[in-house]
C-alpha cells in the first residue's frame, strides 16, 4: 500500500488550523476507541463509529471525509454516517477523482509496482486539477 499525502508548508498554516486540529482528535480519537473495542473487525469500528460521529453533539456538523486503511480493507467514513467499502483503491481531496482515473488506467499495465502507479497518478492529478499541485509526501505502510 502506499499513501500519498501533500502537507501544506507550516507557513501556510492559520489560526483556524488550531480549532480543526481539535476535530481530528476528536475524530480520530473515537475511530480509535472503536478500533481497540473491536479489534481485527476494522469494518465493525467503522460502523459503530460513524453512528457514534452522526450522533455526537459536538460532531455531528463537521463535514468531513476519513479514509481507514488495514491490510484487508479501505473504508471511507462521513459525518452523515456513510460507511463505503472502497475496491482497490481511492483518491479524494480537490485533485482525488483525477488521480483515482489515472491509477485505475495504471493498473492493468504490466511492471508497474504501486510506488510507480501512486506516483504517475498523482503527477496527472497535478496537472489536470488548478488546486492540485506536484508537493506530496509519499508513506508506504507496511503491515506486521
Amino acid at each position: 500500500f502506499f499513501l500519498m499525502i501533500r502537507r501544506p508548508p507550516r507557513s501556510t498554516q492559520s489560526r483556524s488550523s488550531a480549532a480543526s486540529d481539535v476535530y481530528k482528535r476528536q475524530v480520530h480519537g473515537g475511530l480509535e476507541q472503536q478500533i481497540q473495542k473491536y479489534p481485527d473487525q476494522t469494518f465493525k469500528a467503522c460502523v459503530k463509529y460513524a453512528k457514534q460521529w452522526r450522533m455526537g453533539k459536538q460532531l455531528r456538523h463537521l463535514n468531513a471525509m476519513l479514509l481507514v486503511v488495514d491490510k484487508d480493507l479501505i473504508v471511507e467514513l462521513d459525518g452523515t454516517g456513510n460507511v463505503l467499502e472502497i475496491p482497490q483503491l481511492i483518491g479524494i481531496g480537490s485533485g482525488g477523482a483525477f488521480a483515482e482515473c489515472a491509477a485505475r488506467a495504471l493498473l492493468d499495465i504490466e511492471g508497474f509496482t504501486a510506488e510507480d502507479i501512486a506516483l504517475k497518478a498523482m503527477k496527472i492529478a497535478a496537472e489536470k486539477c488548478i488546486y492540485t499541485n506536484d508537493k506530496f509526501v509519499m508513506e508506504k505502510l507496511k503491515w506486521d
